[in-house]
């Protein structure tokens, strides 16, 4: 994993993922601006652009931080035997996120094959 982040760059982060998840719960994500995302996290543009170039550019930033993720924990599950971890807990984690995503997008926008792939995989086993 990266090194930590600043608690203020997390908190803000979070509040943009937060805004997004509750915007696209009442509208597509194609019709979601910038304006009212920073709007509703209560954040300026500016923070936005220093994480992120546009709306799509969050949704590809936040696939890859859960895909990351998720390899990092069967990683460490399956090669250093981290008893520690509940594997179920968290493969069950990633794909109510993975069916959230889908259900919020109204087909506005696709997950990558990768993504999909891991969620069809480990559903299967």
């Amino acid at each position: 994993m990266e090194k930590k982040q600043d608690r203020r760059v997390r908190k803000s982060k979070d509040s943009l993922k937060n805004s997004l998840i509750e915007l696209m719960q009442s509208k597509s994500v194609n019709n979601i601006t910038v304006k009212e995302l920073v709007i509703k996290a209560d954040l300026n543009r500016s923070t936005f652009y220093n994480y992120y170039c546009d709306i799509p550019d969050m949704l590809k930033k936040l696939e890859e931080e859960l895909y990351t993720e998720f390899l990092y924990t069967i990683e460490r599950h399956i090669y250093k035997c981290d008893k520690n971890i509940d594997i179920s807990e968290k493969v069950s984690l990633f794909l109510q996120a993975i069916k959230s995503c889908i259900r919020l997008s109204n087909n506005a926008f696709c997950l990558s094959s990768r993504v999909i792939t891991i969620g069809f995989f480990v559903s299967v086993k």
